[in-house]
């Protein structure tokens, strides 16, 4: 009897992690998979929040702003790379997520940019949001920080160049080295 009251302990024990990493929200036809924001390191005033938005619906929608609590100033930025530099921009009038499409928001595209963040992101914290659509409306989600991890090229320098960042705010240039 202790061998199977264990088991069923384990076995739940395993969905409640599972359900717990799966975490996703649902408005209307939108699917928003796994919110996740990256850990920064001590003093680093921007950090970056990541995601999945999918629209099972018959018409195209837009994510149109985000608010929360995680900093002041919240933007849908574009990241790109022209002639080694790495450029991000404003995502202006929304950012178009069409029927019967998935658009995802990750590292090297787009992406959720935290901007003059109050704190370090932490690894383990977790921070309350707000993505408005056009169409679907308000829903509140939460980004979960995770451990920021170097992949094993950049660990054994194999990665050679250094890319300059170029944000734009307001039509200037802004390069950091």
């Amino acid at each position: 009897m202790k061998i199977l009251k264990k088991t069923l302990i384990y076995i739940a024990l395993i969905f409640t992690s599972l359900s717990a990493l799966a975490h996703e929200y649902k408005i209307n036809s939108l699917i928003i998979d796994h919110p996740i924001a990256r850990e920064t390191p001590p003093g680093v005033k921007v950090g970056a929040g990541y995601l999945t938005i999918t629209n099972n619906g018959k018409e195209d929608d837009k994510l149109i702003s985000v608010t929360g609590d995680v900093s002041p100033l919240i933007q849908i930025h574009t990241m790109s790379i022209e002639d080694n530099v790495m450029k991000m921009q404003e995502v202006k009038g929304g950012l178009e997520i069409p029927a019967g499409k998935s658009v995802q928001l990750q590292a090297g595209g787009k992406h959720i940019m935290f901007m003059n963040l109050p704190k370090q992101l932490k690894a383990g914290d977790k921070h309350k949001a707000i993505l408005v659509f056009e169409k679907a409306g308000e829903i509140e989600i939460t980004f979960n920080v995770e451990k920021h991890e170097v992949k094993e090229q950049m660990k054994h320098g194999d990665h050679k160049q250094v890319m300059k960042m170029d944000h734009k705010k307001k039509g200037k240039h802004h390069k950091h080295n």
